[in-house]
C-alpha cells in the first residue's frame, strides 16, 4: 500500500455526506449499572458516509468516483480528503489567520521541526490537541505575533506538517490556513444501475494512519 498524496479526492457539493469522529472507547456495563470506560486513542479518527444521486443527471460525479476508486485500487491506497466539517486552523465560517493554532516543537523527526496542531477548547480549562498532518498551502505563520513569510522565514513539508525554521523564534509560534485527512476508502463501489443509466453509488471513506495513538 501507499499513500497519494495526489490526486486529492475532491468531495462534489452535490454528494450527500455525513462525517463522524471517534475516540474508540471500550465501555462496560457491569451489574448494578456502573460503567466503566476506557479511551482506546488519544486523536480521533473520522469516517465518512457519501451517497451520489439517485439521477442520471449526476453521471459525471459517478464516473468521478470509479475512476478515483480505481486509481487507488479501491481501498488499497491512501489519498486526500477533505473534512467538510472541519479543515480550518479556525472555524469554517472565519478566516484563518497566522495568531490561529499552535505550531509545536517536535524531536525524533529529521530534520527536527515544528508540528502544526489545533486546539479544541472548552470553558477555557478543557483542551485537546490535533496534529494537523496534511496542511493545505499556503500556510500562514506568525512568532509572537510577527507575520513571517513562507520561502524565506519558514518551509512547510505539506506531506506532514512540519515546519523547518530559517530563524530562531521568540514564541509563541502560530499559523493558520487550512488542511485535508488521509484518508482511504472502506467500501467497495456499488453503482446502481437502472435502464442502461448509472444512478447512485454509496461508499464510505476512513482516516488512516501511520502510527499508533
Amino acid at each position: 500500500m501507499a499513500f497519494l498524496e495526489s490526486p486529492r479526492f475532491e468531495i462534489c457539493p452535490k454528494f450527500g455526506l455525513t462525517w463522524a469522529a471517534d475516540y474508540a472507547v471500550d465501555i462496560v456495563e457491569v451489574a448494578n449499572g456502573e460503567e466503566y470506560r476506557n479511551q482506546q486513542w488519544s486523536q480521533a479518527r473520522r469516517t465518512a458516509q457519501l451517497t451520489v444521486g439517485p439521477g442520471p443527471e449526476l453521471v459525471p460525479e459517478v464516473q468521478y468516483v470509479l475512476r478515483h476508486w480505481h486509481v487507488v485500487a479501491g481501498r488499497t491506497h491512501g489519498f486526500r480528503c477533505q473534512d467538510a466539517t472541519d479543515y480550518k486552523s479556525c472555524d469554517t465560517d472565519q478566516t484563518p489567520t497566522a495568531l490561529d493554532q499552535p505550531v509545536v516543537f517536535v524531536t525524533g523527526v529529521s530534520p527536527e521541526g515544528w508540528q502544526l496542531t489545533k486546539l479544541y477548547t472548552v470553558g477555557g480549562s478543557l483542551t485537546t490537541s490535533r496534529d494537523i498532518t496534511k496542511p493545505r498551502s499556503p500556510i500562514l505563520l506568525a512568532d509572537n505575533g510577527s507575520i513571517k513569510t513562507e520561502g524565506s522565514d519558514y518551509m512547510v513539508d505539506y506531506t506532514s506538517g512540519i515546519v523547518t525554521l530559517n530563524f530562531s523564534p521568540t514564541e509563541p509560534l502560530t499559523w493558520g490556513g487550512e488542511f485535508d485527512i488521509p484518508v482511504r476508502f472502506d467500501s467497495e463501489l456499488p453503482i446502481e444501475v437502472l435502464e442502461t443509466r448509472l444512478q447512485t453509488v454509496t461508499f464510505a471513506l476512513r482516516e488512516i494512519r501511520y502510527e499508533a495513538t
